[in-house]
């Protein structure tokens, strides 16, 4: 299996509320950085991982963090959206169009336990062709999926509150095929998230989106949540230089 990591923002929301490191660079309450936890949630399990960053993140402290065989895709601006990266990221993108691996897509800002995803990603693999995580949320800043009882993807709308069910990532298709398929169909359509992509796997073939609840996934994409992770978890970090 391969993990892409997106790692092709600069963390705008962060900046703009004072925070002056990168977004994956925040300190957790342990005190290493947010992408340590992130990649805690895949590992030892996917055989390649391809992350797409921007030129400014080739540093040791970041890249140190990844395993050896890891192979970075440079970016030299900022991305305007998740599908963008990954799309128009020439080498990357060609990456996926030639493999016949099962691909996992996730951001840096968000993890989950190791065991957890590992299992999720089994049930998936037998279930179904692809498929993602499901948490109760009703916050307002996720992507919301509507799923049958046995736990199939129906429809999935971005930042819509059409049900109380989030899909949160990470994302799973069982070939990269059809991975490719689905998110250029998504761009094509105007898309600028992962997510809602699904939607072209479902209309094609029903019942082919499985999704399994999650207990442990974080997601600290905004400041306002990050903070609340760190009030929750002991430990207050101010805004600025301090960080």
């Amino acid at each position: 299996m391969i993990l892409v990591l997106l790692l092709g923002g600069i963390g705008r929301r962060f900046r703009d509320a004072g925070y002056t490191c990168p977004k994956h660079q925040l300190p957790m309450p342990d005190g290493t950085p947010l992408l340590r936890h992130v990649l805690t949630s895949y590992f030892p399990f996917p055989a390649k991982v391809l992350v797409p960053l921007l030129m400014s993140y080739q540093t040791s402290d970041v890249m140190g963090l990844f395993p050896s065989w890891t192979e970075f895709y440079p970016l030299m601006q900022e991305s305007p959206s998740p599908l963008h990266t990954i799309l128009t990221t020439t080498s990357l993108s060609h990456a996926l169009r030639v493999s016949r691996d099962a691909i996992l897509i996730a951001d840096c800002d968000s993890f989950l336990d190791a065991a957890e995803c590992a299992r999720g990603v089994r049930r998936m693999s037998y279930y179904a062709t692809a498929g993602s995580f499901i948490q109760a949320s009703t916050n307002g800043g996720a992507a919301y999926v509507q799923v049958d009882a046995a736990g199939y993807a129906q429809e999935i709308w971005e930042k819509d509150l059409f049900t109380t069910t989030s899909i949160t990532g990470p994302y799973w298709w069982a070939n990269a095929k059809s991975c490719w398929e689905d998110l250029t169909h998504g761009l094509m359509t105007g898309l600028t998230s992962i997510a809602p992509c699904l939607n072209h796997r479902i209309a094609m073939q029903p019942r082919s989106v499985w999704c399994t609840p999650t207990k442990t996934f974080q997601h600290l994409g905004t400041p306002q949540a990050y903070e609340t992770y760190l009030a929750q978890h002991g430990r207050l970090v101010r805004r600025g230089a301090s960080l």
